[in-house]
C-alpha cells in the first residue's frame, strides 16, 4: 500500500527467457505465447507455494495452451519438486489431457476419473489414451 492507500499503483513483473541466447525480458502478453505465459505462471506459482504451508495444493489445467515440449518440461519439474518436498503437502494436478509416456516415481499416485457416455465402450479411444499414460507398474 502506498501513502494514498491504493494498491493499484503496484505491479509484479516476471523476467523470463526461453532461449539460451535471449536476455531476460518482462513477461508480456504481446511478446510471449500462451504456452510461454503458462510455463512462467506455473513455475512462479510453484516457487511461491514453497513459501506457504497448506495441507494440499491444487493445480488446475495449467498445461492448457502449452506445446508438448513445455508441458513435458513443466511436468518433470513439478514431479521433481513435489517428490523432493519433505512436508506433508499433497498436490492435485487436474487436467483433461495428459501427454503419453510421462515419467513418474513412487511418490506419485495417479487417479483417473472416467466420465461420459463413451468412456466404457469397447475400443474406447479414451481408455486407449489413458492406458498409454499410466506406467506399467501402477496399480489400478
Amino acid at each position: 500500500e502506498d501513502s494514498t492507500g491504493n494498491y493499484r499503483n503496484f505491479a509484479l513483473g516476471l523476467m523470463v527467457s526461453y532461449r539460451p541466447e535471449e536476455k531476460p525480458t518482462l513477461l508480456n502478453h504481446n511478446r510471449h505465447s500462451g504456452g510461454e505465459k503458462a510455463v512462467a505462471t506455473m513455475l512462479f506459482l510453484m516457487a511461491i507455494q514453497q513459501l506457504s504451508s497448506s495441507p494440499f495444493k491444487m493445480i488446475d489445467e495449467i498445461n492448457q495452451g502449452m506445446d508438448p515440449i513445455n508441458e513435458r518440461t513443466v511436468f518433470e519439474i513439478m514431479v521433481n519438486t513435489i517428490s523432493n518436498n519433505k512436508s506433508a503437502n499433497q498436490y492435485f494436478f487436474l487436467s483433461p489431457k495428459v501427454l503419453p509416456e510421462l515419467t513418474y516415481n513412487d511418490n506419485i499416485t495417479i487417479h483417473t476419473i472416467f466420465n461420459g457416455p463413451d468412456v466404457l465402450k469397447t475400443n474406447s479411444s479414451v481408455l486407449n489414451d489413458i492406458s498409454n499414460v499410466i506406467p506399467p507398474t501402477s496399480e489400478i
